[in-house]
């Protein structure tokens, strides 16, 4: 059995090995696109960008942890809610949490988000 590979690849449909060399590009920076990033990164340590973000966490788990604290207490709410087990209040309450939570959470990531922005052109 012969293999045509003349007849599988006529001339104008060949592939051509340097074509895929030239796509090959070099990956990485170049030593000024470098010394730009670091700069840039430095910039935001300058100007506190990094304590910002660090506080205003602290003061919303420490917010998060008070809330729990409450609610844990809190037997008519977890009845309202139908858990009657007291067993499983860490677990009904963690249900609860998650769901109190939830849209707090997504203002908190929006304004983190702005914030975040405001200071990459600051």
């Amino acid at each position: 059995m012969r293999m045509e590979t003349e007849k599988e690849f006529p001339e104008e449909d060949k592939p051509d090995v340097t074509d895929t060399k030239k796509k090959t590009k070099k990956k990485g920076c170049n030593q000024e696109e470098v010394i730009a990033v670091l700069g840039h990164e430095l910039g935001h340590w300058y100007h506190g960008h990094i304590y910002k973000p660090l506080i205003i966490n602290q003061f919303i788990v420490l917010g998060m942890f008070y809330t729990f604290g409450v609610l844990v207490k809190n037997e008519k709410m977890l009845a309202d809610f139908r858990f009657r087990c007291r067993a499983a209040d860490l677990i009904a309450l963690s249900v609860i949490f998650d769901h109190i939570f939830g849209p707090v959470n997504s203002v908190i990531k929006t304004a983190m988000t702005y914030l975040t922005r405001c200071n990459e052109f600051q």
